[in-house]
């Protein structure tokens, strides 16, 4: 079990630090530029990545086990609670990476639960399924009277669930999303998030602003991805979102999903081999 929970966060490290160095990065961190944020730069995403690995490790044995995948997620829940408290500690405050705790969390148990199985690699998205289905329910019983995240602010305003309906379906724009990526080639980490940014609803964008530019945001990537990727559109449209303000966290989770479950499945491929 060891072992196997050593690779899992060898892959979680690698697929953070990927996500923070794809670049042009359309208003996010990146080592070249803070992007929209004037409260944050790489640096603090580094210290983020170097305390949030060690709670991957546990979600990674969470995973380790006969029992139902049901039955993990109030663990669950409790370590993302305890690597939420270890991030801002470790940032003085600094929101980093709320979003993927919850992202990426799901995903590694999910994925050594079917490896603890040997199931298939497409059982990663039924267990993701099944882990978070409570997620809806909680959502749909929300009170404006609590004190609520900004995901949950949108949702009672927008009725958009974001990353909450992304697990409980199976992460469906992640599985599209390991059609665009290839690890031998660092370009194809613009391609992935350019595409995932033409589906997503990116509640960080709603945040920012509002739901009308989410929409217009959707279309200049489709359009992006309909021309074949021109890199001097990407370059241009990146930089006029860094001045605008935009930011596509929620983008930027899922494109950091799709690395590490780009390295699962090599994990996968071998062992049936």
């Amino acid at each position: 079990m060891k072992n196997l929970c050593l690779n899992i966060i060898e892959y979680t490290n690698q697929a953070m630090l990927y996500e923070l160095f794809t670049y042009p990065s359309f208003g996010l961190v990146s080592p070249h530029s803070s992007g929209s944020h004037q409260d944050m730069n790489a640096f603090n995403f580094i210290d983020s990545i170097s305390v949030l690995n060690k709670y991957m490790f546990q979600f990674a044995e969470l995973g380790f086990n006969s029992g139902k995948i049901t039955s993990m997620y109030n663990d669950a829940v409790e370590i993302g609670i305890s690597c939420e408290k270890a991030m801002f500690k470790k940032t003085s405050g600094i929101n980093t990476h709320k979003g993927l705790i919850f992202v990426l969390g799901t995903l590694v148990v999910s994925s050594v639960k079917a490896l603890y199985d040997n199931d298939s690699f497409e059982t990663i998205f039924e267990n993701c399924k099944h882990l978070v289905y409570r997620k809806r329910d909680e959502i749909y019983q929300l009170n404006a009277a609590n004190k609520l995240s900004n995901g949950e602010k949108i949702f009672l305003q927008y009725q958009i669930e974001g990353v909450r309906k992304e697990a409980y379906s199976g992460f469906p724009i992640i599985q599209k999303a390991l059609k665009y990526i290839d690890l031998n080639n660092k370009d194809s980490l613009v391609e992935t998030l350019v595409f995932i940014m033409s589906l997503c609803d990116d509640t960080t964008i709603i945040n920012r602003k509002k739901m009308k530019r989410l929409d217009t945001v959707k279309k200049e990537m489709s359009e992006i991805v309909s021309l074949g990727f021109p890199k001097d559109l990407i370059n241009s449209t990146s930089q006029r979102y860094e001045l605008e303000g935009i930011s596509p966290g929620g983008s930027a989770d899922l494109l950091c999903g799709t690395v590490f479950l780009s390295l699962i499945k090599n994990k996968f491929l071998k062992r049936s081999e």
